[in-house]
């Protein structure tokens, strides 16, 4: 079984590169193909065919795309110019139901298809609720590196409930809420309630890419309707 090797340096080969990102996301998979004609570790030239199998791997549902995992999201959100370019990260971020970005010092959070309530563990504002909740973060929500150290710095109360939490539940997933509808902004005197808890492991790194709509209201807030 080789190693990953959680230091990355210029030393390293294609091959090795690409087989120990692998192992960090697919460690059961990387693990079966040691020694064998698809293994790139020692040979570059078999790159393409050990993507191939990872991909064919992952199709046959023999891993879940539910990942990144925790040490991918770690190394996502530690560095913003590192593309996440799994099929699997692909696959996930296509399965999301809430997107955060930030714009100008404003945490923009986006609600993807919100008529669709039938998503699992989303309940929307509306029929006497002041916000929205999305439940087992991990597989549901997206932040952006950017969001990410939005959320980061925001202050804490002694509130039951904040203007935008991230909790830890009973059985061991996270959720997340806000008050406010399916779309909202959120100022830099936003807090969370007592019980936020950043958790990186439990969501997906996505690209900072708020909705146009969003940045046009942020800007006209910022700067008037008849500037920009």
């Amino acid at each position: 079984m080789k190693k990953d090797n959680t230091k990355k340096d210029n030393t390293q080969r294609p091959g090795q590169i690409v087989f120990n990102t692998v192992f960090g996301l697919d460690p059961n998979f990387a693990n079966t193909v040691c020694g064998t004609d698809t293994d790139c570790f020692y040979d570059d030239k078999k790159i393409e065919a050990f993507l191939a199998a990872w991909m064919k791997s992952l199709t046959a549902g023999m891993q879940s795309w539910q990942i990144p995992t925790k040490a991918l999201a770690e190394e996502s959100f530690g560095n913003p110019a590192i593309p996440v370019k799994s099929l699997a990260h692909e696959e996930a971020i296509k399965n999301l139901k809430v997107k955060v970005h930030a714009y100008r010092g404003i945490l923009i959070i986006e609600t993807v298809d919100p008529d669709n309530k039938d998503y699992p563990g989303w309940v929307p504002a509306g029929e006497g609720k002041i916000g929205c909740v999305l439940k087992d973060t991990k597989t549901s929500l997206g932040i952006s590196h950017e969001a990410m150290e939005w959320l980061e710095k925001m202050k804490t109360s002694r509130d039951s409930i904040g203007d935008v939490d991230w909790w830890a539940c009973s059985d061991g997933t996270y959720a997340f809420g806000w008050l406010g509808g399916v779309f909202s902004l959120k100022g830099p005197d936003s807090t969370g309630s007592r019980h936020f808890e950043i958790a990186k492991d439990h969501c997906v790194p996505i690209p900072n890419n708020p909705p146009k709509d969003a940045m046009e209201a942020v800007d006209r807030g910022l700067d008037g309707p008849d500037n920009g």
